[in-house]
C-alpha cells in the first residue's frame, strides 16, 4: 500500500511539472524554503518544551521493566541497521548483566523481567542503553502529560524529527549533562541518542495514534447514539 501512495505521488509530481509554467530550479528554491522554515520552527518548538521540562516523572518497577526490554530491542534494531560493531558495543550487551546500580525509584528487577520472558531471541541493553531509554521515557511521559506541551508537540509538522531535538536539548540540562557526557557518540561518530530516540518515538507513536483513535471513535459512538436516542424521540412525538 505504502508503494502504491508513493508511486501515485510521484505520478502526481511529474504530472504537475510537465503541465506547470515552473522550472526544476523554482521548485527546488521552494521547498527548500519551505524546509528550511521548518526546521525552524521545530528548534523553536523544541527550546520551548525543554525549558518547560522539570523531569518529575520516573518509572515504576513494572515500568522499568518494559523500559529494559524496549531498551533491548531499540539497541538490536540500531546494529541491524547500521552494522556499527562500536555502536553494539556501546548498546548491546552480549553477556547477562549484573544487577544494575539505579536510584530508590527504579529497582533492579527489570533484569529478572527480561531473563523470565528470554528464549534466546531478546537483546539487553547496557547501562547506557538503558539510561538514555529510561530518559526517553521520561521526557515523553512529561511532554505527553502537559497539555501546553502536548500542543505545541502535535501542531508540528515532524513529531518524530522534534522529539529528537527535544531529547538532543535533554541531554545537555543540568539534570543530566554529567549523565552521558562523552558516552552519547561511538567511535564512529554515531549520535547515540539520536538513534535511540528515533527507535523510542516510533514504538511511543503507535500507542499514541491508538490512543487518538479510540478517543475519537468513543465520541462518535456517543455522537451516534444521542442521534438515535434524539431520531426516536422525534419519531414518538410526530405519531402522538
Amino acid at each position: 500500500m505504502r508503494q502504491v501512495l508513493e508511486s501515485d505521488r510521484k505520478i502526481r509530481a511529474l504530472s504537475l511539472l510537465k503541465f506547470s509554467s515552473f522550472s526544476l530550479s523554482e521548485i527546488d528554491d521552494n521547498i527548500q524554503k519551505d524546509t528550511q522554515d521548518s526546521l525552524s520552527v521545530e528548534s523553536s518548538y523544541a527550546d520551548k518544551i525543554v525549558e518547560e521540562l522539570s523531569f518529575k516523572h520516573s518509572p515504576s518497577s513494572s515500568d522499568a521493566n518494559i523500559i529494559f526490554y524496549v531498551g533491548g530491542y531499540i539497541a538490536r534494531s540500531v546494529f541491524r541497521s547500521n552494522r556499527c560493531e562500536y555502536c553494539k558495543e556501546s548498546l548491546v550487551n552480549p553477556e547477562a548483566l549484573e544487577p544494575l546500580t539505579l536510584s530508590e525509584t527504579l529497582d533492579n528487577t527489570a533484569t529478572v523481567f527480561l531473563d523470565s520472558i528470554n528464549r534466546g531471541g531478546l537483546s539487553k541493553p547496557t547501562d547506557l542503553a538503558f539510561m538514555m531509554t529510561v530518559h526517553c521515557w521520561r521526557v515523553w511521559e512529561e511532554v505527553r502529560s502537559t497539555p501546553g506541551m502536548m500542543h505545541l508537540f502535535l501542531t508540528c509538522s515532524c513529531q518524530r524529527s522534534l522529539f529528537c531535538k527535544v531529547m538532543d536539548r535533554a541531554m545537555y540540562t543540568d539534570n543530566f549533562a554529567d549523565q552521558f557526557q562523552g558516552e552519547d557518540v561511538c567511535t564512529s561518530g554515531h549520535d547515540l541518542m539520536l538513534l535511540i530516540a528515533r527507535r523510542f518515538f516510533n514504538c511511543v507513536a503507535k500507542n499514541l495514534a491508538k490512543e487518538f483513535n479510540n478517543k475519537a471513535n468513543e465520541q462518535s459512538r456517543k455522537s451516534s447514539v444521542k442521534k438515535r436516542k434524539l431520531d426516536k424521540l422525534s419519531s414518538t412525538s410526530s405519531h402522538q
